[in-house]
């Protein structure tokens, strides 16, 4: 066993390697809390992540051919682990010996190195002939097939999954060779390991997840026959994990899997002299205790043989740890890298395309795109079936998978600040601000997006007014009513400042995604250790402050970002529009963007791209953007487009337009000028942090209005400050319809909208239209 030779007790751990690993689950409803708990592990024991691929869902090439012959019953059956079991595990985690500083990284010349298939370092590992390895490796495809074979109609009822997700990701990693790396793999999936299998499964249904080496520092290595004893597993593990080793369980006891030296527990069932307990129920003079539990007279316990609870627990950890040891070895015989089924999964070519189109395979000596594209291409040919419609890239939000491009979700805006563009000043009390989010939920929201400060152009933010203080309350109250519904399961009344004692609110079934909408690291810090928010919507793409990507992930939890491209700042946004290629400038810096970020372990399918529709754009620099959306097809989009002024600038100059001196009013409390301030504009819709709000939040139908008795406006606008010009804002809201009606038939994935009872209305009947 060549691959072994040294590498049990090494020492060396200055350098780092390359390890491209592949992660499987087939529990659709834990698929993220699962995966994400593998991803933890690894950057905790393995090293750090410096790359991944979206995550997928996955159907094997056998489901797929056999797929017309199952019974739908079958195809349908979802296994689910125990997540809690998952969550209990992480809190009882061993410190690792080499694990990676918690440090941002902006480039890694390891993985450059393995990219370019050149060598990291120079570790004296015996590699395997390429010709062996691609002959070896037919001949275990080839008896892997018999064995699918048989199962596939041994277990024809059972074998069966109908989905799998995987993702791949690279790691600088500190483990110095591919065994050991394959011993700490097998140690972390006995972690993740469930506590009590179901009856009547096959082995396959009863784990929770898979993870593969695919490849190492660009070596061939191919061992058949490993066979590692408890002493090689322990001296691995602890090379990089802090454990505690039982010397009663090693390879030199007469049974590996019993403990047979002092204290240990006989075949019988009984405790060795030295901690027996007596058959008479009293404690020995050596302090052993007795069946029944009795104390001496003397009410003591010697100390040679006293036994505290402290002592108790570490022995059934040490035991427990030993069984996990032995399960490990048991579970290791086999070795070859690059991963057999490297070229013969599309599930693993289709990740790696994601990551490493251009690395050569360093056996096979093609590029992965090259492989995959003629992978799909001679699958067709072969079956007639086009694999990418039977494999479905996803983008993650919270901990619930989305399908790319599937259905257009709808991103509520909240504004608690003063000074935003159509809105500023209506919900800076937060009880009516959590009133709006309710109502916005019901209405058709999936994610709401709060922001305490505006972006708007020439806006001066107030220096007395903090983002934090406009923020905070709103989240912390909102969380509280929603922990009310959750408690009662029925629909809740909230009284308090601002809100109608009594007043009936209907809740929703499915708490709602919460985003922030900021660039500021301390007030993100605070909602993540408060667990007040779910993504971050950064309108500088995390360049105000890198920092913050550090706070994208806590142990298990990952948080998606929304990255926006963007120039200068409000007051000189409208004057940086000079691009050399308006779209491609754009989308490649929101590529760099997200390279940033993968480097840097946030997984790659949380990431979504905004390209900032207004800013340091001119309004057909807009539009254009709009008219090339397609360019985004294999990312998550997100989108903002609501009320902003390019889209009134799209409108025929010669439409009516409002003569009559009512332009700028709006209430039914008073009007404001355009030159009214936005603390004015709080005032007349009366909603400022003094507001009595047992007045609605907005009773602004022109039509009520005095100055308009034509009833020139044809329909409620509703949220809007009383300083604007409202024809100006009908047009805007009429053309941001048009847009979400764009937005359908292009696919984006989220866009973000004042107006959600509308916008849901429009997307609702296209979606009728083509299911009819």
């Amino acid at each position: 066993m060549a691959v072994i030779e040294g590498s049990i007790n090494s020492e060396e751990r200055t350098k780092r390697n390359i390890a491209v690993l592949n992660f499987g689950t087939n529990d659709k409803t834990n698929c993220v809390s699962i995966l994400e708990t593998g991803l933890y592990l690894t950057e905790k024991y393995i090293g750090k992540i410096i790359n991944s691929s979206y995550l997928y869902e996955t159907q094997p090439e056998y489901i797929i051919l056999e797929k017309t012959n199952l019974d739908r019953r079958v195809t349908e059956e979802e296994f689910h682990s125990n997540i809690h079991e998952i969550n209990e595990v992480i809190t009882k985690l061993e410190k690792c010996k080499y694990e990676e500083e918690d440090k941002l990284i902006y480039k890694c010349e390891e993985y450059v190195n393995f990219i370019n298939n050149e060598k990291i370092n120079d570790k004296k590992i015996k590699e395997i002939n390429v010709d062996i390895y691609k002959m070896e490796t037919r001949k275990i495809i080839k008896e892997n097939d018999k064995i699918m074979k048989i199962n596939l109609e041994k277990y024809k009822n059972k074998y069966y999954t109908n989905y799998f997700f995987n993702l791949i990701v690279i790691v600088k990693t500190f483990i110095d060779n591919p065994l050991n790396m394959l011993v700490i793999i097998k140690y972390i999936k006995q972690l993740m390991k469930k506590k009590k299998k179901k009856k009547n499964l096959h082995k396959f249904q009863n784990r929770i997840i898979d993870i593969d080496i695919l490849f190492f520092n660009n070596f061939t290595i191919l061992e058949k026959n490993i066979n590692l004893n408890y002493d090689d597993i322990y001296n691995i593990i602890t090379q990089f994990i802090f454990i505690k080793k039982d010397d009663n369980n090693s390879s030199s006891s007469s049974s590996s899997s019993s403990i047979r030296s002092r204290g240990s527990i006989s075949s019988s069932g009984s405790i060795s002299r030295s901690d027996s307990i007596s058959r008479s129920g009293s404690i020995s003079r050596s302090g052993s205790i007795s069946r029944s539990g009795s104390i001496s007279r003397s009410g003591s316990i010697s100390r040679s043989g006293s036994i505290s609870n402290n002592n108790n627990n570490e022995k059934k950890k040490r035991k427990k740890k030993n069984k996990m040891i032995e399960r490990v070895k048991d579970s290791i015989n086999f070795l070859c890298i690059p991963h057999v089924y490297t070229k013969y999964r599309y599930s693993i070519l289709l990740c790696l395309n994601d990551i490493l189109p251009n690395y050569k395979h360093v056996a096979l000596g093609e590029t992965i795109n090259t492989l995959f594209t003629n992978y799909e291409y001679t699958f067709k040919y072969t079956h007639n079936i086009n694999l990418k419609e039977c494999n479905k890239r996803l983008y993650v939000l919270r901990d619930k998978i989305y399908y790319l491009k599937k259905k257009t979700h709808i991103v509520g805006i909240l504004n608690v600040n003063y000074d935003s563009f159509s809105d500023g000043g209506l919900f800076v009390n937060p009880t009516i601000a959590v009133k709006r989010m309710f109502e916005m939920v019901n209405q058709g929201a999936t994610v709401i997006d709060i922001g305490g400060e505006s972006s708007a152009p020439y806006v001066v933010p107030n220096p007395s007014i903090s983002e934090r203080d406009l923020v905070l309350p709103v989240l912390k109250l909102f969380q509280e009513e929603w922990n009310k519904k959750e408690k009662n399961k029925v629909g809740e009344t909230i009284s308090g400042e601002g809100v109608a004692t009594g007043e009936k609110m209907h809740y929703t079934t499915t708490k709602p995604i919460i985003s922030i909408d900021t660039v500021n690291y301390d007030l993100f810090k605070e909602c993540v250790e408060q667990n007040l928010v779910d993504i971050l919507n950064d309108i500088s793409a995390c360049t105000n402050n890198p920092e913050i990507v550090r706070l994208l992930k806590r142990k298990t939890k990952y948080y998606s970002v929304v990255l926006m491209h963007k120039r200068g700042n409000p007051h000189t946004m409208d004057k940086l529009t000079q691009y050399n290629d308006l779209i491609y400038d754009i989308k490649n810096y929101l590529e760099e963007r997200l390279n940033f970020l993968v480097l840097n372990g946030i997984p790659r399918y949380r990431i979504l791209f905004d390209v900032g529709l207004g800013f340091a754009k001119k309004h057909d620099q807009s539009l254009k953007l709009l008219q090339h959306i397609h360019v985004y097809d294999d990312y998550p989009l997100f989108i903002g487009y609501s009320r902003k002024r390019f889209i009134s600038h799209c409108m025929d100059q010669n439409c009516l337009t409002n003569t009559g001196a009512a332009t700028n009013t709006g209430t039914n409390t008073g009007a404001a000028t355009n030159t009214g301030t936005n603390k004015d504009a709080a005032r007349n819709t009366g909603t400022n942090k003094d507001a009595d709000a047992d007045t609605d939040i907005m009773d602004d139908n022109p039509c009520n209005s005095s100055h308009d008795k034509k009833g020139k406006w044809l329909f409620q606008l509703n949220h809007m400050r009383g300083d604007k010009d409202r024809l100006l804002f009908h047009k805007n809201i009429c053309g941001g319809l048009a847009i979400a009606s764009y937005s359908f038939y292009k696919k984006v994935d989220l866009i973000r909208v004042h107006d959600v009872l509308e916008t849901k209305a429009v997307l609702d009947v296209l979606a009728k239209i083509h299911q009819c």
